[in-house]
């Protein structure tokens, strides 16, 4: 039996499992060329946008031309699908893989710098070989637990996590919110209690109800926070 540990992060991490099982068949089938054809129009009828500049100020320019190898592959704010709404239920832990999982890391810098020292992700990997996980890095610098600015028109969080199909999501929130000082944890509580519950509220892999389960405690300060998850086999 082996077990990861991810242990002493300064920061909130949170673990929402939305699935135990993938999606196969032929309902999975209809969900992806639908998808499919949903971003293919979304590319299209995003040609006569605008450009933007980083005020989020016209500039007067037109957007360049898509490249039809990659428009189907763009996620855009206003037409993007999203997951249907479920009812939650409760992750327990140790948090148990299943074979084809979907796993997203969403949240701040955290996991926004695994893309370029991935040894979390290469650990899953390693301890669950036989898994055959597919692992995505949605994470974004900065980000907090209600504050995600994108640029003009790019999907949200949600959009996102559904066109992943996600079945785990690892979530790392916290650190940038710590800035706010000891007198907003209470705010920050709530903060955090509505994104898990809008989390744990959608069908992101188009089928089943989401599990949650949180523990984290305080070291040092309230407002620097760690959690320890463990992965087993």
């Amino acid at each position: 039996m082996a077990q990861l540990s991810f242990l002493n992060v300064s920061i909130i991490s949170l673990l929402l499992s939305v699935s135990s099982a993938p999606i196969s068949g032929q309902g999975s089938q209809v969900h992806n060329h639908a998808l499919a054809e949903t971003l293919l129009a979304q590319a299209d009828s995003s040609s006569s946008r605008e450009l933007r500049d980083g005020k989020h100020e016209k500039t007067g320019k037109k957007a360049p031309p898509n490249d039809p190898e990659f428009a189907q592959y763009a996620i855009y704010g206003d037409s993007a699908p999203r997951a249907e709404n479920t009812s939650p239920r409760e992750t327990s832990l140790p948090l148990r893989l299943e074979k084809g999982d979907s796993v997203v890391f969403i949240g701040n810098t955290l996991f926004d710098r695994d893309r370029l020292f991935g040894y979390f992700e290469s650990l899953i990997h390693q301890t669950h070989p036989e898994k055959e996980l597919r692992i995505r890095i949605l994470a974004w610098a900065a980000d907090e637990v209600d504050l995600q600015p994108r640029p003009d028109n790019f999907g949200d969080l949600d959009q996102h996590l559904t066109a992943q199909q996600a079945d785990v999501i690892f979530a790392a929130f916290g650190y940038n919110e710590s800035f706010a000082g000891i007198e907003a944890l209470p705010a920050f509580r709530e903060r955090l209690r509505g994104f898990i519950q809008r989390t744990v509220s959608r069908a992101y892999n188009g089928s089943t109800d989401p599990r949650v389960r949180n523990s984290f405690w305080s070291r040092r300060s309230p407002m620097r926070m760690s959690r320890a998850s463990r992965l087993q086999t």
